[in-house]
């Protein structure tokens, strides 16, 4: 096994970058605002433990987003298993001398098989030496990851830039092998020009003559993006959706499930499982309903990215993001993509199981209590002016 040490590559600006690394670099057009009436800002004085998220995401603003022409860029295709006997994947852009070419990392030290250092900007990852495919021609780099939310957010949101620069067009976007539903999002937006790499084993190195690569959008803008393709679509409805993971197990990540879905549907709620629906199916149902209720994790994405702009969530929360002091980089890596939705969420805390004292790990199935969720309900039939 050889240690093959990369190196994150930003600067503070795309000059500095461009005269730094010798990359050509074009910086980003267009402005977008983030929070522009404060209303995320004050509901971070309410719940503070999503001051940290809010703060993060208003930060990534200071250094501008740009495009990097990445000649002789390397991609690092890396894929480890999970412990319920899945397979995760990463993929990672570095330029020649192997620096990264894409947004800082923060979340690379809970990956299993880094070494992290990163307050000097460094991380070891230990891996057998991969074979190096090599593409001649342009390419652009969407990327790819096999989880809903990741997909779309960190992903397919960069087709943005194709719009931004319409000669990105003829380029080949650049994915992982891709699933069905994958596929289906990429109909959706009428890309069609891919190349799917993937690699025989848990490692692959592929080199590419020329790689256009998005560094420094911000993850509002991404959503926003989104939404402009996916969101508000459906007929309005007075439909109230709960999102669950119930035939995810063992994972449901509600630990009274059974109870949970008593109490919503109690109170007007249908249950409805994403990962059986059809993008078209998720497009209508979500488009249409009046409140949305999200198990935690990728649902919460469900509700941003295509519910009516005066639609409510309730999002099930896991109970570290309620704490005062939450992890930073778990804030970060974990509650970030719920922000930009704040202003129109009503959340629910849940309750570690007996036993365990404290976690940050949204995998943990907690408890959520009736009462709570109830309430819940009533703050959000409040900001909708409705009742069942």
């Amino acid at each position: 096994m050889n240690g093959i040490r990369f190196r994150s590559g930003l600067a503070p600006s795309a000059t500095a970058f461009a005269a730094a690394n010798g990359y050509g670099v074009l910086p980003h057009p267009h402005q977008h605002a983030y929070d522009p009436d404060g209303r995320i800002a004050a509901f971070c004085q309410t719940e503070p433990s999503w001051s940290v998220p809010h703060a993060y995401l208003r930060s990534r603003y200071e250094s501008g987003t740009f495009l990097i022409d990445g000649r002789d860029a390397r991609v690092l295709l890396w894929k480890w298993r999970l412990g319920k006997g899945g397979v995760d994947e990463l993929m990672l852009t570095f330029g020649r001398d192997l620096k990264l070419l894409t947004d800082e990392a923060y979340w690379l030290r809970f990956l299993p098989f880094l070494a992290a250092d990163l307050e000097s900007g460094g991380f070891t990852v230990t891996l057998p030496e991969p074979r190096m495919e090599r593409f001649a021609g342009e390419y652009f780099m969407l990327g790819g990851k096999s989880n809903w939310g990741h997909w779309l957010v960190d992903h397919l949101a960069q087709s943005h830039f194709l719009d931004v620069y319409p000669w990105l067009r003829d380029k080949t976007l650049v994915v992982n092998a891709m699933k069905p539903w994958q596929r289906e999002t990429l109909d959706h937006f009428g890309l069609d020009k891919v190349l799917e790499i993937d690699c025989d084993g848990m490692a692959g190195l592929f080199e590419f003559e020329r790689l256009w690569v998005v560094s420094g959008w911000p993850l509002p803008a991404r959503i926003d993006h989104l939404r402009s393709r996916l969101a508000g679509r459906g007929t309005p409805t007075r439909r109230r959706l709960y999102l669950s993971r119930a035939l995810m197990a063992p994972q449901t990540r509600v630990a009274n499930e059974d109870e949970v879905q008593s109490v919503l549907c109690r109170r007007g709620f249908e249950v409805v499982f994403p990962e059986k629906m059809s993008l078209a199916e998720k497009i209508e149902a979500f488009g249409g309903a009046e409140i949305i209720a999200n198990a935690p994790g990728s649902a919460s994405l469900n509700y941003l990215l295509f519910a009516r702009r005066d639609a409510i969530s309730i999002n099930f929360a896991p109970s570290f993001m309620g704490w005062d002091n939450p992890p930073a980089n778990w804030a970060m890596g974990s509650m970030a993509y719920m922000v930009p939705g704040l202003d129109s969420t009503v959340n629910v805390y849940g309750r570690l199981p007996p036993g365990i004292e404290a976690h940050v790990n949204i995998d943990t199935n907690e408890y959520y209590a009736p009462d709570e969720l109830n309430a819940a309900i009533d703050r959000a039939e409040a900001m909708r002016g409705t009742g069942p």
